[in-house]
């Protein structure tokens, strides 16, 4: 029995808060906020790319 309660304990204080750790990341995945973060870092990219492809283009 002492097993299946260390088992249990071990249960509630580390798998049990990666869990809800685990869930709250899935149900912020798609947020406006993290989809606005993504659109800022694609546009971020793209203009640094253009600029890139601006600098190869005037050599």
């Amino acid at each position: 029995m002492d097993l299946a309660k260390g088992d249990r304990e071990r249960y509630e204080t580390v798998f049990k808060l990666l869990e809800y750790d685990f869930v709250e990341t899935a149900q912020e995945f798609d947020s406006p906020k993290r989809q606005a973060e993504a659109a800022a870092r694609a546009n971020s990219d793209f203009a640094s790319e253009k600029a890139t492809q601006s600098g190869v283009r005037e050599r």
